[in-house]
C-alpha cells in the first residue's frame, strides 16, 4: 500500500521509464497540455505554517526575497566553501513541473576529501500551482507544488551529489556530479532506485549558470553504466537556472524565466530557515 501517494509515484514513474528506456513505449504524443490542464483542476493544498507563519512568499515579493534571504544557509560558513565548494547560489528548476527554487547554500555533509554533500528535498520550494506553460514545465509532475511537497516528506526524500574532491575543484563545463536517493531513511548507499538501473547525471554549463540534470533507467538487460548514457538518450531531462550567483548577483534574464513560469502565481515551502534566516 502506497504511503501518502509518493511511493506510487515514485515506482510509477520508475515502471515507465523502464518501459521507455526499454524501447517499449514509444513516446509520439505531448501529452503535457493535457497534464497541465488536469493538473490546474486540482484544488491547491493549504500553505505550510511553521512557528505561527504561513511558509509562502507572494508572487510580488519574490524579487525581495532572493535580494534579502539567498544564501543564507550554513554551507556558505565552511572555510573552504569560497575556493572549493562546487555548487554555489539559488537556481530554478526549468522543466520539472512545479518544483521552483532551490538554494544550495542548504547543502550539508560535505566531505572535501571524497567531494559528497547531501541535499534534504524539504528545502525545495515550489510554487502553488502547475505551471501552464509546458515548454517551462517539462514532463510535470503537474501537480500543485503543495503536493509535491507532501510527497518529498511521505518519500522522507533526499538526494546524495558526489562531484569529485576539493583537490580537483572547480569543476569546468562539462563535468558532471553523480546523484544517488535516499528515501524512507534507507542509506545512500542502499540506492533503492539506483540499483534498478536509475541513474542521475548533473553537468555543468555556462560556468555553473546552468546545470544540465539527465536520468536513464536501463531495462533489466542492460547496465546502465558510462558507455550504456552514451548510446541512449536520457529518459529524462530538466536544467537548473541559477537566480542569484555566489555573489548575491541576480540574473535578471532567469528570474524573467522563473516569473513566466510562475504566471502570476506564488512560491510555499517547508523549512521555516527559508524564511527566518
Amino acid at each position: 500500500m502506497c504511503d501518502g501517494g509518493g511511493a506510487c509515484f515514485a515506482v510509477l514513474v520508475a515502471l515507465v521509464a523502464v518501459l521507455i528506456g526499454g524501447g517499449l513505449i514509444v513516446v509520439d504524443v505531448d501529452v503535457t497540455p493535457l497534464s497541465s490542464k488536469l493538473g490546474s483542476l486540482l484544488p491547491h493544498p493549504a500553505v505550510p505554517v511553521a512557528d505561527g507563519k504561513e511558509m509562502i512568499v507572494k508572487n510580488s515579493d519574490v524579487r525581495a526575497y532572493l535580494a534579502s534571504k539567498s544564501l543564507a544557509g550554513p554551507m556558505t560558513q565552511h572555510p573552504l566553501y569560497a575556493e572549493k565548494f562546487p555548487v554555489k547560489g539559488v537556481y530554478y528548476f526549468d522543466k520539472m513541473g512545479s518544483a521552483g527554487v532551490v538554494d544550495f547554500s542548504y547543502l550539508e555533509n560535505w566531505n572535501p576529501e571524497v567531494g559528497t554533500f547531501e541535499l534534504d528535498m524539504q528545502y525545495t520550494i515550489c510554487q502553488t500551482g502547475v505551471p501552464s506553460n509546458t515548454t517551462s514545465g517539462g514532463w510535470g509532475p503537474y501537480l500543485p507544488g503543495g503536493y509535491m511537497l507532501k510527497a518529498i516528506v511521505a518519500l522522507s526524500y533526499q538526494n546524495q551529489f558526489s562531484c569529485g574532491a576539493a583537490d580537483r575543484m572547480p569543476m569546468q563545463d562539462g563535468d558532471s556530479c553523480t546523484l544517488s536517493e535516499s528515501i524512507f531513511g534507507a542509506s545512500h548507499e542502499s540506492e533503492t532506485l539506483g540499483k534498478m538501473g536509475m541513474a542521475w547525471l548533473m553537468t555543468k554549463r555556462e560556468g555553473g549558470r546552468v546545470f544540465d540534470r539527465n536520468s536513464w533507467l536501463a531495462p533489466p538487460w542492460a547496465t546502465d553504466d558510462a558507455s550504456y548514457r552514451s548510446s541512449h538518450a536520457p529518459f529524462h531531462n530538466y536544467r537548473l537556472r541559477r537566480l542569484v550567483d555566489e555573489h548575491k548577483a541576480l540574473d535578471e534574464e532567469h528570474y524573467e524565466m522563473l516569473m513566466n513560469k510562475l504566471a502570476g502565481q506564488d512560491l510555499v515551502f517547508l523549512r521555516p530557515d527559508l524564511l527566518d534566516r
